[in-house]
C-alpha cells in the first residue's frame, strides 16, 4: 500500500465532509425557523467563548514577553565542581558530524573525572558506531538488541541506553543532539545552579551556530524568542518551564522515579 496516496485520500475525504457540512449548515441557518435561530445563537456563544479565551492567551504571552526583557543576572553563587554529569548523544546515521561533536565535548572546562560522554547509536547503518569506537568514546548500540525497545524514535533509544549503561554513577544526565555544541563553561554554571536550586531539570540556552542563511536564521530567531519570552520569563516568575528536546539536564533520581525516558510519543521533552 502506498502510504502517501492513502494519506492524500484520507485528507481529501475529510476536507470534502467538512466542506459539505459547512454548506449544509449555512443553508440550514439561512432558513427562517426557531431551530435555526437557536443554533445560530449557540454558534455565537461558542465563538465568543473562543474569542475571549484567545484574547486571554494573547495578553498572557504578551505579559510573559515583557517579563523576559532586561539584563540577565546570575542568581546563584559559583561553586567548585562537585556534581557528575553524563552526556547522552542520540545519533542515527550521524557520521558526517559525530566526530566534531565528540572533539568539542572533550574541550568542556570541567574536571574530566566528573563528566563523561556516551553516544547512543540508534539503529545506525553508516559508520557512526565505528567512528565512536575508534575515538575511544563509550557507545550504546541499540542495533545489538540487548533490551526490549519501548516506544519509537529518539526517546526509545534513550531509554534503551538507560537500561544498558550505568548512569547511576552520575548526578545528572544531559541529552544533546549529535550536531550540537555547548559552551565550554556549561557544567560550571549547571553545577553551581543545581547545587543551590535543588531542581530536577534545567534547559540550557539554545542558539544557532550559523545565521548567515535564511533557514538557520529562522531557527535562531525562534530560539531567541523562546529563551527570552518564555523560558527566562517563566523562570523569573517561578513558573513551570518547558524542555527543548536538546541541551537539557535531568537528575538521575528523577529518571529513576519517573520511568526514565519511557514516552508514549516522539516528544519525550514535552511528556517530561
Amino acid at each position: 500500500m502506498d502510504i502517501h496516496k492513502s494519506r492524500s485520500t484520507f485528507v481529501f475525504v475529510v476536507l470534502t465532509i467538512i466542506g459539505l457540512s459547512i454548506l449544509y449548515l449555512s443553508y440550514f441557518l439561512s432558513q427562517d425557523n426557531e431551530i435555526a435561530e437557536v443554533v445560530w445563537w449557540g454558534i455565537k456563544i461558542v465563538a465568543s467563548i473562543i474569542a475571549v479565551w484567545t484574547y486571554i492567551l494573547i495578553f498572557y504571552y504578551m505579559f510573559l514577553s515583557i517579563i523576559g526583557y532586561g539584563k540577565v543576572k546570575r542568581d546563584y553563587e559559583m561553586h567548585d565542581p562537585k556534581l557528575k554529569f553524563l552526556i547522552m548523544v542520540p545519533a542515527h546515521n550521524e557520521e558526517a558530524v559525530i566526530s566534531e561533536t565528540i572533539k568539542h565535548l572533550r574541550t568542556i572546562d570541567y574536571p574530566s573525572e566528573l563528566y563523561n560522554v556516551v553516544v547512543v547509536s540508534d539503529q545506525s547503518t553508516d559508520s557512526t558506531t565505528a567512528m565512536c569506537i575508534d575515538m575511544d568514546v563509550d557507545v550504546v548500540d541499540t542495533a545489538e538488541g540487548k533490551h526490549e525497545r519501548f516506544g519509537v524514535g529518539k526517546p526509545a533509544g534513550l531509554q534503551y541506553a538507560l537500561e544498558d549503561y550505568d548512569y547511576h554513577q552520575y548526578d545528572y544526565v544531559m541529552v544533546l543532539d549529535a550536531d550540537n555544541f555547548v559552551d565550554p563553561n556549561v557544567f560550571q554554571e549547571l553545577n553551581s545552579q543545581l547545587i543551590e536550586k535543588k531542581i530536577d531539570a534545567v534547559q540550557v540556552y539554545l542558539d544557532s551556530k550559523n545565521t548567515d542563511k535564511f533557514q538557520p536564521l529562522g531557527y535562531a530567531a525562534s530560539y531567541w524568542t523562546m529563551n527570552r519570552a518564555f523560558q527566562l520569563a517563566k523562570y523569573r516568575l517561578h513558573l513551570p518551564n518547558s524542555i527543548g528536546g536538546t541541551g537539557f539536564v535531568v537528575s538521575t533520581e528523577w529518571l529513576d522515579n519517573n520511568n526514565g525516558f519511557k514516552s508514549h510519543s516522539l516528544t519525550e521533552d514535552l511528556e517530561m
